[in-house]
């Protein structure tokens, strides 16, 4: 009886060590099926400069001969861009492109190509571009007091900068030192300063404040709408 038992349990072990082995060589195979796949290099050292409704990328290639193309997919991939690799030599290629696109924030993916329909595991780079939305949201530094002194010259003193791509800011004023040929002034004011005169206007003239902001990495500069303000009388 016990003999019939251990053949019984012999034959279970090995139903079980064949299937177990066919298992195996199932995983084994899709393996082996991946390692079929040919695959060109990935770029590499991506990166992404916004602008104003407007991008540019540089990237680089690597030196596999096959590559004869990059390949931009942005909106999951229901638009794209083809950049040719024409290649004067051997080795790491650098590339570059620009695209025109609206206002939005954006994931890219890059893949290379080759004539076979090869191509390389892709890689991603996010960004924002800049447009009439986000200019809405830019404020002018802010004037802490405006004081007109003797000699028809204004004090405006500065709050601090808010925003660190703040770049700088303008104002525009009209200097009326010869009254029957007012001159149009324009003068910079640095992040670091803290007050600015203003030479040569009366009471009641105007003045015009604006900032101009570049976000990190920006290919372009943004102003906010300007503020008037007027030179108040003299105490």
């Amino acid at each position: 009886m016990k003999s019939i038992i251990k053949n019984i349990a012999g034959f279970i072990c090995i139903i079980i060590g064949l299937s177990s082995c066919e298992n195996i060589n199932d995983v084994h195979e899709e393996y082996l099926k991946w390692g079929e796949e040919i695959y060109t290099g990935v770029v590499d050292s991506l990166e992404a400069y916004p602008g104003n409704e407007r991008i540019k990328f540089t990237w680089m290639i690597n030196a596999d001969p096959r590559i004869t193309k990059t390949v931009i997919y942005w909106n999951d991939g229901g638009d794209s861009a083809v950049v040719e690799v024409n290649r004067t030599q051997s080795g790491i290629m650098r590339m570059e492109t620009s695209l025109n696109l609206p206002e939005n924030s954006y994931i890219f993916k890059f893949v290379t190509k080759d004539d076979e329909g090869h191509k390389s595991l892709n890689v991603e780079k996010t960004a924002d571009i800049y447009g009439s939305r986000y200019v809405s949201t830019l404020r002018n530094r802010e004037i802490r007091t405006i004081v007109a002194q003797e000699g028809n010259s204004v004090k405006l003193t500065w709050s601090s900068i808010e925003s660190e791509t703040l770049s700088y800011t303008m104002i525009t004023y009209t200097d009326n030192t010869e009254p029957s040929d007012p001159k149009t002034i324009e003068k910079k004011v640095e992040n670091d300063m803290s007050e600015t005169v203003l030479s040569n206007l009366k009471a009641g003239d105007e003045f015009a404040v604006l900032s101009v902001y570049q976000p990190h990495g920006s290919l372009d500069t943004f102003e906010a709408s300007a503020t008037v303000y007027h030179v108040p009388i003299a105490e």
